[in-house]
Parts: C-alpha cells; sequence; structure tokens
C-alpha cells in the first residue's frame, strides 16, 4: 500500500470545513467528513478527516478514514491513513492501511491494527 495512488478523494459534500483563518482549541466531534484547513489543538473525532497543507494538528485524530497534506503531532488512528508529499507527521499512526506518498516528512511509529472503526 505505500505509495498507491488509488484511494477515491474524500467526499465534501455535508461535510464540515474549518478555514485558514480559523484556530480551534478544544475536541471536535463531527459525524460527517471534515476539511481542515486551519489550526487544531486539540483531538479530532469523526467519519472523515482530510487535513489540508494550510492545517496543524496538536492532538490525536480518531475517525474511519484520514488524510493528511498538513501537519500532525499526535496519534492517528483509522481504518486507512494516507499520508501525501506535503505531509508532516510528528506521532503515532494505528491504522488497518496506510499509504505514504515519497516526500511525506515522517517521525512516527506504526502499528497495524485489526479491528478499529468499522
Amino acid at each position: 500500500m505505500f505509495g498507491s495512488h488509488n484511494q477515491k478523494s474524500m467526499p465534501l459534500a455535508n461535510g464540515s470545513h474549518i478555514c485558514e483563518e480559523v484556530r480551534i482549541t478544544g475536541v471536535i466531534s463531527a459525524s460527517k467528513p471534515l476539511v481542515l484547513f486551519g489550526q487544531i489543538d486539540g483531538n479530532i473525532d469523526a467519519v472523515w478527516v482530510h487535513i489540508k497543507s494550510t492545517a496543524t494538528v496538536n492532538g490525536d485524530i480518531n475517525a474511519q478514514q484520514v488524510t493528511v497534506d498538513g501537519t500532525v503531532c499526535g496519534i492517528v488512528t483509522a481504518d486507512k491513513v494516507h499520508l501525501s508529499a506535503s505531509a508532516i507527521l510528528n506521532g503515532e499512526v494505528r491504522s488497518k492501511g496506510i499509504e505514504i506518498d515519497e516526500g511525506a516528512t515522517i517521525e512516527a511509529k506504526f502499528t497495524k491494527e485489526q479491528e478499529l472503526n468499522g
């Protein structure tokens, strides 16, 4: 799964967007897809999370699917994780499947999990 580019784009309809100018301190819980352009200092619990290149998360992410283009410092727990070439990850990944694009900056522990958020 490393470097394969067959992951489908995250659906954006009926989802939530957090703009680049927004900084949130606290816990975010979302039952729809979440697209983050800003900064979160706290944990995220959502169905699908997309951390855009302008975004930073200082906290843990728990979701079915996570795509990281930006910066994450914390534990990512998801069935599927995609780290793009612009991703910066410092922490831990617990996942059933992971895709890492060439160029991603990673300092993390990886754990393959059998049962997570499904």
